[in-house]
């Protein structure tokens, strides 16, 4: 695994990562893969290597690579990033890599982006940044996949609450992340303790900043980035794709996108 640049996103998910399957549990990463390759599919895809940017633990690339995927990843976070290749065991290549400054791995057929990563990029420069990096890695013919949080998610988040399992306990504080205008940012502050030693436990702090991007922003860096949208689809929990994508109503919006636009 070989670092690029470090971001405050890095030591956010650094402090997350002991707790980061316990906080997705219920997450159905499975349908929302099969989701995704389907919707890829209807689409003109071909082949069977993906790259997973801001991977995470790898929850986003599992079932890609039980169904045969030749599967590279990367992620900010050199904690998440371990985290990941261990659970690969050797079926994954995983790098440690900011998006903004995305190395050129391969030519890949799919680029998927999930668990709205793009919505901790604070500066629309750095989303053109992140997706043209995402661009330079496709194959020809090769799609783009990400989803984004809508204004729905963010009132979701809006709250308090404490996920544990025997050995970490997490303390989610989200009064920060009420969305007061479309396209503003928000806050989520995540106490993390992880068992230590006997009755001691270890303390830390994952600060989470967020910005909402409106649709119609994100086509357009989309764009700027050297990339068309194929598809939008409005996504509803448990993996469920609508046609079509309401913002007041899908808690997430999923972007397929393919090279295009400006070059």
């Amino acid at each position: 695994m070989t670092p690029t640049l470090i971001a405050p996103a890095r030591d956010a998910y650094d402090a997350l990562a002991p707790v980061y399957d316990v906080l997705t549990a219920r997450y159905a990463y499975d349908r929302w893969l099969a989701a995704l390759e389907d919707l890829a599919l209807d689409h003109g895809l071909a082949g069977h290597r993906v790259l997973d940017v801001a991977c995470g633990t790898g929850k986003s690339f599992l079932p890609l690579l039980e169904r045969g995927w030749e599967v590279t990843a990367c992620d900010i976070s050199g904690e998440m990033a371990a985290r990941a290749a261990e659970k690969a065991a050797g079926r994954a290549d995983v790098h440690v890599a900011d998006m903004r400054a995305l190395p050129v791995y391969g030519e890949f057929d799919l680029i998927t982006c999930l668990d709205d990563a793009i919505n901790h990029l604070l500066d629309p420069e750095d989303v053109v940044d992140a997706l043209a990096g995402m661009r330079d890695n496709l194959a020809p013919g090769g799609l783009v996949a990400f989803d984004v949080n809508t204004p729905v998610a963010y009132r979701a988040a809006a709250c308090d609450a404490v996920i544990e399992d025997d050995d970490s306990l997490a303390v989610w504080r989200g009064s920060g992340g009420c969305l007061t205008a479309p396209g503003g940012e928000v806050e989520v502050v995540v106490e993390v303790f992880t068992r230590a030693d006997g009755d001691l436990w270890a303390r830390r702090r994952s600060r989470q900043r967020h910005r909402h991007y409106p649709l119609a922003e994100l086509c357009e860096l989309v764009e700027a980035a050297g990339l068309r949208v194929v598809a939008l689809r409005g996504q509803w929990p448990g993996a469920v794709l609508d046609a079509d994508v309401d913002e007041e109503r899908h808690p997430k919006a999923v972007f397929l996108l393919a090279k295009g636009g400006v070059t």
